[in-house]
């Protein structure tokens, strides 16, 4: 029997993602895991102003491009 404890997913806020995501959270009740959802922020403002709801640090350097 295969023992999954984690499951990770890259959540993008599509069709796509919202499918993967239910079938991780009937995976994750099934084995009991640790269910894990990863979004990826390009945006340097969003991440500077989301960052204190998040609880993630701002790297000092850190500044939008043009």
């Amino acid at each position: 029997m295969v023992e999954i404890t984690k499951i990770f997913i890259n959540f993008q806020f599509n069709n796509i993602s919202l499918k993967a995501l239910e079938i991780a959270k009937d995976l994750d009740n099934k084995y009991n895991s640790q269910l894990i959802i990863f979004h990826e922020i390009e945006d340097t403002y969003v991440v500077k102003r989301n960052a204190a709801r998040f609880g993630l640090p701002v790297p000092l350097d850190l500044e939008e491009k043009k």
